[in-house]
């Protein structure tokens, strides 16, 4: 059901991500070529360019839960910025995103006997996501490319819930992390010398053990993996 999970910086993570995206860049502008060459998203299109170009891409979508956790939480929309890397046939990505889930029932009561003996009220749960990916590029048209890969890394997640029950009041605020692997397609369209529009589908899933952080008398709620699909649009901008 509800997930509680094992404490972890966030911040640190997020420190991470930062300081690989500046080595990226300071690398890219030391050593990579500009302009369209980087259009060709792994080799071919039209000219002669160069396979190996940067890029930065923003992304917007809809998280779409399944499995066991579509019973407990909604959709949500998502969104995401990442620096990524032509090389040859193949993309890699960097990328930090975000995406926070509405309980579709809020409040639960708890029964005893059917009695009832209080209530559990839930927040969101809300995920900072951190990974890295890898994708390889089949040139379908002179200015389009189907891509198939994967993501690995990080969830970092926020969960807050209350209960009011006989034996007294309990709060549970956890903050933890979760192991993230996600397959992905898409279809990558080149708009002008620097700009290219993709449609992404990805299936999401989150693994991990779970504890928690403070004692709520027994009430606590906790579940072995979050599984979702995105659905997304993403604008990369080439340099």
């Amino acid at each position: 059901m509800y997930p509680r999970i094992n404490a972890s910086p966030c911040k640190k993570a997020i420190k991470t991500l930062l300081v690989l995206l500046i080595v990226l860049f300071m690398y890219s502008s030391a050593s990579a070529q500009h302009v369209s060459d980087a259009l060709t998203y792994g080799g071919g299109g039209n000219g002669d360019p160069d396979p190996n170009g940067w890029g930065i891409t923003a992304s917007g979508g809809y998280d779409a839960t399944t499995g066991s956790t579509r019973s407990t939480y909604g959709g949500a929309p998502t969104f995401s910025l990442g620096l990524i890397k032509n090389l040859n046939d193949f993309t890699f990505n960097a990328t930090i995103g975000y995406v926070s889930y509405k309980p579709k029932m809020d409040t639960a009561f708890i029964y005893v006997d059917n009695a009832t003996v209080g209530y559990i009220h839930y927040n969101n749960l809300s995920s900072l996501e951190i990974y890295v990916g890898a994708a390889y590029n089949v040139q379908i048209a002179d200015e389009a490319k189907l891509y198939f890969g994967l993501n690995i890394g990080s969830y970092y997640n926020d969960f807050e819930y209350d209960a009011n029950t006989i034996a007294g009041e309990f709060a549970n605020n956890s903050s933890g992390q979760t192991e993230y692997i996600g397959p992905k397609i898409g279809v990558n369209l080149i708009l002008s010398n620097h700009f290219a529009f993709g449609i992404e589908g990805r299936y999401n899933v989150e693994f991990g053990s779970s504890k928690s952080s403070v004692d709520t008398g027994g009430y606590g709620y906790s579940i072995s993996s979050i599984k979702t699909f995105t659905a997304s649009g993403a604008l990369t901008y080439y340099f």
